[in-house]
């Protein structure tokens, strides 16, 4: 699960007080660019590569292997300095 700005008072409305702070498009802190790899003893390999992501939730099919660890890789964000990321399930 990617940040996409969520502290942040994301609501349809009138009201110039409310439009004021809203940023409407992608949420500057959502990661855009990012790369999965696995690691198995010396080797790593990368398996997913995605550009351009302003979504919060990402599924990503991969083909099954025996693998040590694998490692996430924010190469880019919608324009804030920081990336955060909530949270990565594998199943098998």
């Amino acid at each position: 699960m990617f940040d996409t700005g969520l502290q942040r008072q994301l609501t349809l409305s009138h009201s110039d007080s409310t439009n004021r702070n809203q940023i409407r498009g992608p949420q500057p802190e959502t990661i855009k660019d990012y790369q999965l790899e696995v690691c198995h003893g010396e080797s790593t390999r990368a398996v997913i590569r995605v550009s351009g992501n302003y979504q919060r939730k990402r599924v990503h099919l991969i083909e099954p292997s025996t693998v040590d660890a694998l490692n996430f890789q924010a190469l880019a964000t919608q324009g804030s300095g920081e990336a955060r990321l909530f949270e990565i399930r594998v199943y098998g």
